[in-house]
């Protein structure tokens, strides 16, 4: 069963991005990195059986830099653990949103269910389809501020966890249709790769 607590709480204003970060704008951000740091933060899978091995989902290219799967540019990046996540937005000039800030930049001011209102309608949203899409394929699934796919394509990364244990906000692809909703939250090894989360982000508005 899913249930939610309501509460009322106040965040500092902000920024956040309206789409997730994307395959191309991370393979920016990689070209930056020595090629230690980058074969480390490439996006990966878990493989199959005990332990926490993974292999790239990338393709190493001879001059040393990584190619995404052709076709997947405005795909959002996905197989990035939460460090690597934190990384690129700091490379980028952000941060990630705390859980809070995610949730209100989703509800709006009149504390909706869903980005797109008070009902699930399973045509609005990538949720539990199966196949990640380019970021905005849904237009319908857009935040009273704009935000773009926060109930469905990748769950995302955000502050609020543990050490060990990461937050996630958002549906995905993967999961079923009623993660979808604004107060749903998940909680992901923080050090692990994960082939539905993804994450966008935010950044302290000028005072």
């Amino acid at each position: 069963l899913f249930s939610e607590k309501i509460e009322t709480v106040q965040v500092a204003p902000f920024l956040l991005d309206e789409r997730e970060v994307t395959n191309a704008e991370y393979a920016r951000y990689l070209a930056t990195l020595d090629p230690a740091t980058r074969s480390r933060a490439v996006p990966r899978r878990l493989l199959p059986g005990p332990g926490d091995r993974t292999t790239p989902t990338w393709v190493a290219e001879a001059n040393g830099t990584w190619a995404y799967p052709q076709g997947t540019a405005d795909q959002p990046v996905v197989g990035v653990t939460l460090s690597d996540a934190r990384a690129y937005a700091a490379w980028a000039g952000k941060r990630l949103p705390t859980a809070r800030e995610w949730e209100w930049a989703a509800r709006g001011v009149d504390g909706r269910e869903f980005p797109f209102g008070d009902k699930l309608d399973p045509d609005a949203c990538n949720a539990f389809t199966g196949e990640l899409t380019d970021v905005g394929r849904f237009p319908r699934d857009r935040s009273p501020f704009g935000a773009l796919d926060m109930a469905g394509n990748v769950a995302e990364w955000v502050e609020g966890g543990s050490l060990d244990q990461g937050l996630i906000k958002g549906g995905s692809f993967d999961l079923p249709r009623y993660r979808a909703i604004i107060a749903s939250f998940g909680k992901r090894q923080s050090g692990r790769p994960y082939e539905d989360v993804g994450f966008r982000c935010a950044q302290d508005a000028e005072k």
